[in-house]
């Protein structure tokens, strides 16, 4: 069942992705710094996912070929860390962006800035390529499974725990919270008026998005970051029965494949068009001027094709 399940949400997220890449690349809201940050993250969902999936619903049908070839082994696990871990600081920098909007302090508002977005970007992007560059170089391949072992494989737990799971999470409540509060000391200086005119409309509309990007990655995430645990301590364990490695393979695609890879990248256009309500009018809108213009189009086209129709007779 998992070789058609998998498939199918793949293909639903991307197609949500690709709309998120469509939608924040628009004129009007491609200069906005925050969107810059929700872009590179559907962006890096896409990447991220292909990169994790695609060789799982192959193995599905054909043998592993990362299970048996070293070089795609590391690959795989370089280019899905990156992604992965480029996916989750768009999200922290959407929130630190969205925190410095709203705050009282002119030099803190300067963070806010597509300038400093699009340097922030290339800085995380080239920071991650580098902090992952021994993945290039220290996984094994064992038992047809390319994991890292041994102590390696344990520091490596911890650090992803870390970096990956812990310190992305406390960042994004700190700064939401922050956000929260800047909102209502403005709307307590000035009334609500103030508030309205503070934060334009778009802003206002992007913060619900960044809370709902902080809800799923949580949600996704926090299972992850326990398990990687247990797998930096046992992966070394050589006596292993035969069920205990059945089940930690269906724990592991639970955790990672399911929930960290294939819903963590999958969710996110699904997850604005349930909790933002300005978000679903912003793509119903585009929609009907999409439906809109190629009624144009075609309208256009039958009238040309009538006109000269009728020349030739």
């Amino acid at each position: 069942m998992l070789r058609y399940i998998v498939p199918i949400i793949l293909v639903l997220g991307n197609i949500g992705n690709f709309i998120l890449l469509g939608f924040f690349s628009q004129k009007h809201i491609r200069i906005n710094s925050c969107s810059a940050y929700l872009f590179t993250a559907a962006l890096f969902s896409i990447i991220g996912s292909y990169c994790a999936l695609i060789p799982f619903i192959y193995a599905a049908y054909y043998p592993d070929p990362f299970g048996r070839f070293l070089i795609l082994c590391r690959l795989r696990l370089y280019i899905g860390y990156i992604c992965a871990m480029t996916f989750r600081s768009m999200i922290v920098l959407a929130t630190i962006d969205r925190y410095a909007l709203t705050s009282s302090r002119s030099t803190f508002r300067t963070f806010a800035s597509i300038s400093t977005a699009r340097r922030a970007i290339i800085t995380t992007f080239l920071f991650w390529s580098a902090a992952g560059f021994h993945l290039l170089i220290g996984p094994r391949i064992e038992n047809n499974r390319c994991l890292l072992y041994g102590l390696y494989g344990f520091l490596f737990s911890v650090f992803q725990l870390l970096s990956f799971g812990i310190l992305p999470s406390v960042l994004m409540i700190v700064f939401a919270l922050l956000l929260i509060k800047n909102i209502r000391q403005s709307r307590t200086r000035s009334g609500s008026h103030y508030t309205k005119s503070f934060l334009r409309k778009r802003d206002r509309n992007l913060i619900e998005l960044v809370y709902t990007e902080i809800l799923l990655n949580f949600i996704c995430t926090l299972p992850y970051s326990i398990f990687s645990i247990y797998m930096g301590l046992t992966n070394d364990i050589q006596n292993k029965s035969t069920r205990r490695i059945q089940v930690e393979s269906l724990t592991f695609f639970f955790f990672i494949t399911f929930l960290l890879y294939l819903m963590g990248y999958s969710t996110t256009f699904y997850g604005y068009l349930v909790m933002s309500k300005s978000f679903r009018r912003e793509i119903r809108s585009e929609l009907w001027k999409l439906i809109g213009t190629r009624s144009v189009t075609t309208q256009s086209e039958l009238g040309k094709e009538q006109n000269s129709l009728g020349l030739l007779s």
